[in-house]
């Protein structure tokens, strides 16, 4: 059972949630509260998912209807990644601080008023301020892996954000293809018009189904601002962060690269590249199925471990294929589906780790380390691009992935150390002394 920093026994659980084992419960009446159904978390992470994806066949037609280059349209999709970023280092401290409910509420409103703006638009500048305002939909993605870490053990958090990824990793394959029918029956307007009405049926819902969960300390702004240092100088939730940061990195890079390959080296058909490059969402989900499976039983820094081996083990292979001379497109895709299997295995407990930090704290947690994640992955395919070269070589491709697959294991080795039988710190607990000789601390 885990314990203080003081030695303590965390306080009782009135109705615990969990369905581990008795040696890896929570104990029995710690304060938790009442968190919203499964399904809503699920259309909440999906639905910030989605607003990204489902523009992207309209890109062309948006270039068109505003008389604008292919390059300049293309900032619905970069402006906006990095505008969710920025927001996630914002949302994520404001939910600790006015709770989860408001900031989620508030976020929907704006989301669909902003869709519906951009469905509305007559002039580019005009869109391009609505859509900035879509990204406030950001808040959905990063507070309900808040609000699960608020009302689960960590255990049942691993598993139920194991539950959410499977979901989501079908949000990337589907979201285009509803994108694109939209775009061709009715114009690419009526994929905005099909976001306003999401965003008001969901605040709606939200508004009657989603309670607050956040633990409401009441301190103050400026002692809430007094208590970040504390997660700054957690080496453990910037391990787990790190560790996401290039394992989504490693997904991007073969993003990147495939692009360019297919394009110039193989020529391959669009079909066919869209084909391969659904492999690793498809391994992403066998991922966070084993998570599911295996997270009552096996502790996250084991699954950790094994999904960072697998991804190293796919790309040194390709490296491998390469390096004997098998430099076509089916020796490359064939080792991609395990950037998927091992992103599902390390995601749900690595969010878990991310999120083991004293209660005030999680909303940040949650959003800096978003933000880091996104920004990681922005950078090293940016990288990818330069180091593949123009015309791209497949050499520089597959050793940029091996070597960023074997960099996600390494960072991750602090925090698997210290979590290796499970994570024991409690992130409900106020902040103690400094532990005796024989205390575990606590993170932070």
């Amino acid at each position: 059972m885990a314990r203080s920093a003081t030695g303590s026994h965390r306080p009782p659980l009135d109705a615990p949630l969990s369905t581990d084992s008795p040696e890896t419960m929570p104990p029995a009446t710690a304060s938790r509260p009442a968190g919203p159904s499964l399904a809503t978390l699920v259309l909440l992470s999906a639905t910030s998912i989605l607003t990204l994806n489902m523009v992207l066949p309209s890109l062309g037609n948006l270039a068109q209807s505003f008389d604008l280059g292919f390059g300049a349209a293309s900032l619905v999709v970069s402006v906006y990644m990095v505008v969710t970023a920025l927001l996630q280092v914002v949302l994520g401290p404001l939910s600790d601080l006015y709770g989860r409910r408001p900031v989620i509420l508030v976020s929907l409103g704006l989301f669909a008023l902003a869709s519906l703006g951009c469905a509305l638009a007559g002039a580019w500048w005009l869109f391009m301020a609505f859509r900035i305002l879509q990204a406030a939909v950001i808040s959905a993605n990063v507070l309900s892996r808040a609000i699960v870490r608020d009302v689960s053990p960590p255990r049942e958090a691993t598993d139920r954000l194991a539950t959410i990824g499977m979901t989501l990793a079908l949000g990337p394959m589907l979201a285009p293809m509803v994108g694109g029918f939209l775009d061709q029956a009715f114009g690419w307007r009526a994929t905005f018009w099909l976001f306003t009405a999401a965003g008001a049926a969901l605040l709606l819902w939200c508004w009657r189904a989603l309670p607050e969960t956040a633990p409401g300390g009441g301190a103050g702004a400026m002692a809430q601002i007094r208590t970040y240092p504390q997660l700054l100088r957690d080496r453990l939730f910037w391990s787990y962060t790190a560790c996401m940061g290039l394992s989504s990195g490693v997904f991007f890079s073969f993003l990147t690269a495939a692009a360019a390959l297919a394009a110039e080296a193989w020529g391959m058909g669009e079909a066919l590249l869209g084909l391969c490059l659904g492999a690793p969402p498809v391994g992403f989900l066998i991922g966070n199925f084993l998570s599911k499976r295996l997270s009552a039983r096996v502790p996250g820094a084991r699954l950790i471990l094994a999904g960072r081996l697998a991804t190293l083990a796919g790309m040194s292979g390709a490296a491998a294929a390469w390096a004997v001379g098998l430099s076509g497109p089916w020796a490359f895709f064939l080792f991609m589906p395990l950037i998927g299997v091992g992103n599902g295995l390390t995601f749900p407990a690595a969010t878990v780790g991310t999120l083991a930090v004293p209660a005030r704290l999680v909303g940040a947690a949650a959003g800096l380390s978003g933000a880091l994640i996104i920004g990681t992955a922005a950078v090293m395919a940016t990288a990818t691009g330069l180091l593949v070269g123009h015309p791209p070589a497949i050499g520089p491709a597959v050793l940029v992935l091996a070597v960023s697959a074997l960099a996600a294991l390494v960072v991750s080795l602090p925090a698997i150390r210290a979590d290796w039988d499970g994570i024991e710190r409690d992130h409900d607990a106020a902040p103690a002394p400094a532990p005796g000789p024989a205390a575990r601390p606590l993170r932070g």
